[in-house]
Order: C-alpha cells, then sequence, then structure tokens
C-alpha cells in the first residue's frame, strides 16, 4: 500500500506552496504600485475594456502566467489522485486565472472612473470557488496532498487578485500597497481559509 507520505516525499509541501502564493501576492502588489501603469477604456459592452495598453496587458498577462508555472512546478497536479483531481486542478485553475487576468484589466480601467467607489459584492468568490472545488475533489486524498492542491490554486488566484486591487487605485505608494494586502487578505485569504475547513474529512 502506498501511503500519502510516500506518494509526495519528492513534492513540495503546503508550506513551500502557501510561501510561494505570499511572496507572489506581495510582488505582483508591488509591481501594480509602485509604477503608474496606464488605464485601459471602460465601456458599457461586452468585456467592458477597450484599447487596453500594451504595458498594463504585459503586466497582467505575465503575472498570471509565472503564477500558473509555479503553481504547477510546486503542486504536480498529474500526481494528485484519480483522474478527476488532476481535472478538476486543471479547469478551475486556468479559469480563475482567465477570469482575474480580465477582473484585473477591468479594475485597471476603473481606476480613471469617478462614479464612485468599487462594491466587491462577489469578489469572495474569485478565491473560494477553485480552493473549494480542488479541496472537494482531493478529499480523499492524504492531508498533505489535498492542502498541496488547494493551496496551488491560491498561488494562482491571490496574485492577479491583489493587482487588481493594487491598479484600481492611480495613486500608488506604500498607502496602496497596504491598502491591496488588505483587500486581498479580508476578499481572498479568508474566503481561501473557509474552503480549506469546509473540504476537510470529518472523523
Amino acid at each position: 500500500m502506498t501511503t500519502d507520505t510516500g506518494t509526495t516525499t519528492a513534492q513540495a509541501g503546503p508550506g513551500p506552496v502557501a510561501a510561494a502564493a505570499v511572496a507572489l501576492t506581495c510582488a505582483a502588489t508591488a509591481a501594480g504600485t509602485l509604477v503608474a501603469w496606464p488605464s485601459p477604456d471602460r465601456t458599457t459592452s461586452g468585456w467592458q475594456v477597450a484599447d487596453v495598453p500594451p504595458s498594463t496587458a504585459g503586466l497582467v498577462v505575465a503575472t498570471v502566467l509565472i503564477c500558473l508555472a509555479v503553481a504547477a512546478v510546486l503542486v504536480r497536479p498529474g500526481s494528485l489522485p484519480g483522474r478527476l483531481a488532476p481535472a478538476a486542478w486543471w479547469a478551475f485553475v486556468l479559469a480563475s486565472a482567465f477570469a482575474l487576468a480580465g477582473r484585473a484589466l477591468y479594475f485597471a480601467a476603473l481606476a480613471e472612473d469617478t462614479l464612485g467607489a468599487v462594491i466587491p459584492v462577489l469578489d469572495w468568490l474569485f478565491t473560494l470557488v477553485p480552493a473549494l472545488a480542488v479541496g472537494l475533489a482531493t478529499r480523499r486524498a492524504g492531508r498533505r496532498t489535498r492542502l498541496r492542491a488547494i493551496l496551488g490554486t491560491a498561488v494562482v488566484t491571490l496574485p492577479p487578485f491583489a493587482l487588481g486591487w493594487a491598479l484600481l487605485e492611480s495613486t500608488g505608494g506604500v498607502a496602496t500597497f497596504l491598502g491591496a494586502l488588505y483587500s486581498t487578505a479580508f476578499l481572498g485569504v479568508v474566503p481561501l481559509v473557509v474552503a480549506v475547513a469546509a473540504t476537510r474529512p470529518r472523523g
């Protein structure tokens, strides 16, 4: 019988995956606040974003691709047990990456909008849904494997989530950096913790 420890000795544990999520989130937030990135135009139809500046698009795309690559290396989704877990991990991670890239560009467009404050009614779903789905798909795996898979979603979701908040504030500076991290912790990390707790096997 192969134990969970035996199958993951060559793989990263939950700690390094969590550390990567934190490091990439801070780096993405810093990149979004330390440079005055040009804003896309906001429209009222379609994607609600038009004329995206190449530099801003490059920042968002590079952030997402780096996060995907790091998560794939640390999690090794192909090593997750069964067929459902690897497929669920890739499906929800890729969908989240695409959605959060669009969200970051939309928030960048809102930086020039003077209509009022952004009310993040459903933002907590961006980290909750992929973590919850992956947690359920790996519920019968060992604790180490389950946590590694769930935290792997955070490597992909938290940095672009924070980047969106950073791009929303056109002023930049330390206050924007800390504000983006606070919003990410409250609306991104807390739902992630809820997903970990909700998918924990009983008994």
